[in-house]
């Protein structure tokens, strides 16, 4: 049942608060100039799955450990998901 991440990051800006796996929201600015960021998230857990949004859109699959595809990026704020669901299938955590 554990849907933690153990770490996160991205391309472009730096998180903030720093990570913490208890901590599900942070916010990262990057310059006007970017137009897309990758995210690379940890699994806490071997078992478990990862998946990847932005904006609102279709998950993707997301490897642990590894930079997921190009997020593409609009003007103003992107949110971006990273879905952790834990080896039993049934409990979720969304970054």
């Amino acid at each position: 049942s554990n849907a933690d991440l153990s770490a996160l990051s991205t391309t472009a800006g730096t998180l903030s608060p720093a990570f913490d796996a208890g901590i599900t929201a942070y916010t990262s600015s990057v310059a006007f100039n970017i137009t897309s960021v990758t995210v690379t998230a940890t699994k806490a857990d071997p078992g478990a799955t990862l998946q990847v949004r932005i904006n609102g859109g279709t998950y993707s699959p997301l490897t642990s450990g590894a930079a997921s595809s190009a997020l593409n990026l609009n003007t103003g704020a992107n949110p971006i998901d990273v879905l952790v669901t834990a080896e039993d299938g049934i409990t979720t955590k969304l970054y």
